[in-house]
């Protein structure tokens, strides 16, 4: 896996794999706690999902 005290920030919902920041949407977005939106992505099955970017 990774190294001690790697932090693995997202998990694919689909596969368990690590999620990778991948973009910035086209149109920025915010959650509701007014966190910027990016679309991440899975390493392992290509999976993308969008979460607040930390």
């Amino acid at each position: 896996m990774g190294l001690p005290g790697d932090i693995m920030l997202y998990r694919c919902p689909l596969c368990e794999g690590k999620m990778n920041r991948w973009r910035y949407p086209a149109i920025k977005r915010q959650d509701n706690f007014g966190r910027q939106l990016v679309i991440y992505k899975c390493v392992e099955c290509g999976n993308e999902g969008t979460y607040p970017d930390i």
